[in-house]
């Protein structure tokens, strides 16, 4: 008997038949040539010729076959396994932000952008009267020496 996918919680999940193998790789062919792939030591299918196939083969006392009964597999690709993973730390992860921690706004104040007249004022040494007075005073100096 199989479970269809509306049957479990998730679309992606699906209940299958699950079989156990006592070589770790192996392609048992049924009896109309369609094989039955085991890796890693287990074979999963919905097919109810196959499942009635392996079942007669472990009734009829194949060493090498067991049933394990129905379990679960994840239909999903690899990329959407990881996509899942990701989604699932980034929203622990704002879950855990403190929205409550106002750190204010910040404005940029205005810029004057300067025109030609200031630039000219600070290449002749203008703009700054401490500035001025204090080269004119060097100058003296220089001058007295």
């Amino acid at each position: 008997m199989t479970t269809s996918p509306a049957q479990t919680k998730d679309p992606k999940i699906t209940l299958v038949h699950a079989f156990r193998s006592a070589q770790q790789s192996v392609v048992y062919t049924r009896k109309n040539g369609k094989p039955c792939i085991f890796q890693n030591h287990e074979f999963t299918t919905n097919d109810e010729t196959d499942v009635a196939e392996l079942q007669a083969e472990i009734e009829a006392k194949n060493p090498y076959l067991t049933y394990l009964g129905q379990k679960e597999k994840d239909t999903r690709t690899p990329e959407e396994i990881l996509n899942s993973i990701v989604e699932a730390e980034v929203a622990k992860r704002l879950a855990a932000i403190n929205h409550t921690n106002d750190m204010g706004s910040y404005e940029a104040p205005q810029i004057k952008p300067m025109g030609s007249d200031a630039i000219s004022d600070a290449a002749a040494g203008g703009g700054n009267k401490s500035a001025a007075e204090l080269m004119a005073k060097i100058s003296a100096v220089k001058k007295v020496s």
